[in-house]
């Protein structure tokens, strides 16, 4: 699964919001949710695109290879885009 997002984003200095979101992986780079080097990334989310792709990762790399060399359009699954830019925040 991919997705991508774009829209109007602000890093902001939240603990109690950082600690309802804090979990095992973020461990990775930060001491804690009270760290000071943590920031909360919100964004006010304009489009997105998203891909789903059935099957495993051999599957999904057989089919890419077979469409490149075959010089047909991959089976890979849904793509999908949305635009909510039309959204008013609430």
């Amino acid at each position: 699964h991919y997705v991508s997002v774009s829209g109007v984003g602000r890093a902001t200095r939240n603990p109690e919001r950082a600690r309802e979101l804090w979990n095992l992986a973020a461990k990775v780079w930060f001491k804690g949710p009270d760290d000071p080097n943590l920031a909360v990334l919100e964004v006010e989310v304009e489009r997105a695109e998203y891909w789903d792709s059935p099957g495993g990762r051999m599957e999904r790399l057989f089919e890419a290879a077979k469409a490149t060399l075959g010089g047909e359009t991959s089976a890979l699954g849904v793509h999908r885009k949305l635009d909510l830019s039309h959204r008013r925040s609430i």
